[in-house]
């Protein structure tokens, strides 16, 4: 589903929508900016299942320049 702004802000507030935590400064007209946290933690499964808790492990606790082949999303 693609939302408005202000959609996203509601459904944020409201509760069908998790971002924690939430900055409403984050928010642009059809998306929320996400930002990366200290930890690079990678999935080791081949399939993910966006509906339960997959396999993964850490890999860094620091910042650091990734190159090919590690990506984030």
């Amino acid at each position: 589903m693609i939302r408005t702004g202000p959609e996203i802000t509601a459904a944020a507030q409201d509760g069908p929508l998790r971002i924690t935590p939430f900055a409403a400064d984050q928010v642009d007209p059809n998306s929320y900016d996400v930002r990366l946290g200290p930890a690079l933690i990678t999935c080791t499964a081949a399939i993910l299942d966006a509906h339960q808790p997959n396999p993964h492990r850490r890999v860094h606790d620091r910042p650091r320049r990734m190159r090919p082949p590690i990506w984030a999303i």
